[in-house]
């Protein structure tokens, strides 16, 4: 996703964040969630030449405690609810046998969820179909164990994504013996939980309350390409944040739940689909523990309900339909125009100029990214106006590449920490690839933004918390 994020502050009954929205351009967006980087022939295969496009921008965004208030937020309202008694047999360790291809104890907790969504939905047919574990300190681990889904609001699925996936589900239930004629609702939705023993204290899950939604105008239809899958999702739309309003739970415990729609056929419903992300916590502890969740995908069908909205054969044209990827490659061998360049991710902005520093990364990195499409910025003669976007691309360190943490711990633990931070910042701001906007500028002038990151506590803190543990103790 494209990422920002700068600072929370806790005030009343909420924190503050700033997030990156979708901008609603008049271009169709997409987002590439590979495993491995796109190589350059892949690249020419397809309209995208870049991993992510379309515009957006950052909006600083309140996200309100939910706790005391659940009577309100229901599930067919906002599109979300917490389950506050939603229990699970299953160990910490078990969930991360699951992760790692455990049959036996998946079929266990997807039993346990068929349950809880039966018992709270009255739905008639529920198929649990996926599971992710998020946890930042085993990324890639354990069965491809993820990170959190930060910064960036967006939806996992949309109505033709959905209708797609109820189709396929009700060809299999089919071909099972049961009678899916009766069928006159689905929802995809998911169950999302914390598997830890601890409290969740950071990386919340925020959910929108669908109702403050600005329809159709605050749904940025964007292509999401996987290693083996392709969808078309929502973006949010910047145009009307301003009357948002979105949720989180804190210190969710492992007895809880959050239920939230991917999408609801049932368009009477005020809460259909739910824009989520996932935010930090400035008041989290120091020491806090490593959110750990999973999250399971279930799709349920219901026979009693005052409105047929199920796809059929004569409302749903499955033949007309086409895979964004193929589509994306159709069009570049067509002819029908040239390579899209924009690039949106503001993750990689930072990790960008910093790789390029590397010996034998640069040239990699240049062909990764592309190059930048932006115009060159002329200084501002404040060196304060610089601070928000290399506090972002320090606060994200855990998404950092593998070989851009290597470089970091290495140049941490042979250096004192102020010495170690400043290698790193210079990198940073030196911006050889142009994505931080600050390549440009005079030697002079990068000199300022480092001496002013160099003295500011904001900055300071999040180096302190992502690269002062690779400072070696010293006699």
């Amino acid at each position: 996703h494209p990422l920002i994020q700068i600072t929370m502050s806790l005030q009343d009954n909420f924190i503050t964040t700033t997030i990156s929205l979708a901008v609603d351009d008049r271009t169709r967006h997409w987002f590439y969630l590979s495993s491995t980087p796109r190589t350059a022939a892949q690249r020419r295969a397809t309209i995208h030449e870049q991993d992510a496009g379309g515009a957006v921008k950052a909006v600083q965004q309140r996200i309100y405690n939910g706790r005391g208030r659940n009577d309100d937020l229901t599930l067919d309202n906002c599109s979300f609810e917490l389950l506050p008694d939603c229990p699970t047999a299953l160990s910490n360790g078990e969930f991360y046998k699951i992760q790692a291809g455990d049959q036996d104890l998946q079929q266990r907790y997807y039993d346990e969820v068929k349950a809880i969504v039966k018992k709270k939905l009255g739905c008639d047919q529920v198929i649990c179909f996926n599971s992710q574990i998020r946890n930042a300190a085993k990324i890639g681990q354990e069965g491809n164990i993820q990170g959190y889904a930060v910064g960036g609001p967006h939806t996992d699925a949309s109505p033709v994504t959905g209708d797609a996936l109820a189709w396929s589900f009700v060809q299999q239930l089919k071909e099972e013996g049961v009678n899916t004629d009766e069928f006159k609702r689905y929802s995809y939705l998911n169950l999302w939980r914390n598997i830890s023993n601890d409290p969740i204290h950071d990386n919340h899950l925020a959910v929108l309350d669908e109702r403050t939604t600005a329809k159709p105008d605050d749904y940025i239809p964007k292509d999401l390409f996987g290693d083996d899958f392709d969808a078309v999702q929502y973006g949010l739309n910047a145009r009307h944040a301003a009357h948002h309003k979105w949720y989180y739970f804190p210190q969710m415990t492992r007895t809880e739940a959050i239920l939230f729609k991917q999408i609801d056929s049932d368009f009477t419903k005020p809460g259909r689909i739910c824009f989520h992300m996932s935010v930090s916590d400035p008041n989290a502890p120091a020491n806090a523990p490593d959110r750990e969740s999973m999250e399971v995908r279930l799709m349920c069908f219901w026979k009693d309900s005052a409105l047929n909205s199920m796809p059929t054969n004569d409302n749903f044209q499955l033949d007309l339909l086409k895979e964004p990827k193929t589509y994306a490659m159709e069009l570049k061998s067509g002819g029908g125009g040239g390579a899209i360049t924009t690039w949106t991710g503001s993750l990689l902005t930072g990790i960008g100029s910093l790789l390029s520093r590397i010996p034998l990364i640069g040239g990699w990195l240049a062909s990764f990214m592309g190059g930048s499409s932006q115009q060159p910025a002329e200084y501002s003669g404040k060196a304060s106006d610089y601070q928000a976007r290399f506090v972002s691309a320090v606060t994200f360190f855990s998404y950092w590449p593998a070989v851009a943490k290597t470089w970091v711990e290495g140049t941490m633990a042979s250096n004192p920490f102020a010495k170690g931070v400043r290698v790193i910042t210079e990198a940073l701001v030196d911006d050889t690839t142009g994505r931080q906007r600050t390549q440009a500028f005079l030697p002079q002038q990068k000199r300022e933004i480092v001496d002013y990151l160099m003295t500011n506590e904001e900055y300071l803190g999040v180096c302190q918390k992502n690269f002062g543990k690779f400072v070696k103790e010293r006699d």
